[in-house]
């Protein structure tokens, strides 16, 4: 049942992966540059150390400034875009106007245009691979609900807002009344085949619902616990 499991990154994990490869991206970028062309006003080494501080954290300032950290934001690309401009276009700015603490302004200026376009088309280049190729088949969580059911659909309404890679693909509703969701699996029990079917990495109990489970349901979470799949309420 493990092997049917996807992987998963809680919202805050995946706030800090963001920034992590943000970063990463924009000084690959900086190093390619500079082996593929004539640049010289970044360079890397041990000496330097202070520039990529002081770029890093002008670059995770600006990005959260803008919400590029916003995990819907990011997941959508075209609502992004913008962001990453203007961060890109600010980190730049602000890098060139500390020359103190940051390489000198060079004499060639399409030294600046270089960095520039590193800068930006890296963002670009990362944040464009993760909306359209990574956080879709990498961060989905496939989540069950048990919850009364008049508050299903408030509930998947939130979830779904807060993180859209959290999906709610199925519920149980403890009040037994029947009730139907579009797209939404109405089950009555988690057996084996069922979790199996839905591919579920969680099942999420509200307040209203843990009051009560049914007694097979309840035997059928603690099999899911020791079976490795979450539980939370």
């Amino acid at each position: 049942m493990k092997s049917q499991k996807k992987i998963h990154f809680q919202l805050s994990e995946r706030k800090i992966l963001l920034r992590v490869f943000d970063v990463l991206f924009v000084l690959l970028g900086l190093f390619g540059v500079g082996e593929l062309f004539d640049f010289d006003y970044f360079k890397f080494s041990t000496e330097k150390w202070a520039w990529i501080i002081f770029l890093t954290f002008y670059l995770l300032f600006f990005g959260s400034v803008l919400e590029l950290y916003n995990i819907y934001k990011a997941s959508k690309f075209d609502y992004s875009l913008r962001g990453i401009i203007i961060t890109a276009s600010l980190t730049v700015l602000f890098f060139l106007l500390t020359p103190y603490y940051t390489p000198v302004l060079p004499e060639n200026r399409l030294q600046i245009l270089y960095f520039y376009l590193a800068v930006m088309g890296s963002l670009i280049l990362w944040r464009f691979s993760y909306s359209y190729f990574i956080k879709s088949p990498i961060f989905v969580k496939k989540v069950l609900l048990i919850s009364e059911g008049k508050a299903i659909q408030d509930i998947v309404s939130t979830l779904q807002k807060s993180d859209p890679n959290y999906r709610i693909v199925a519920f149980i509703n403890v009040t037994k009344k029947e009730r139907e969701f579009e797209n939404l699996m109405n089950v009555s029990s988690l057996d084996s085949e069922v979790v199996k079917k839905l591919k579920l990495s969680e099942v999420l109990i509200t307040s209203s619902g843990a009051k009560k489970i049914p007694k097979e349901v309840y035997d059928d979470l603690l099999h899911l616990r020791k079976e490795g799949i979450t539980v939370k309420n």
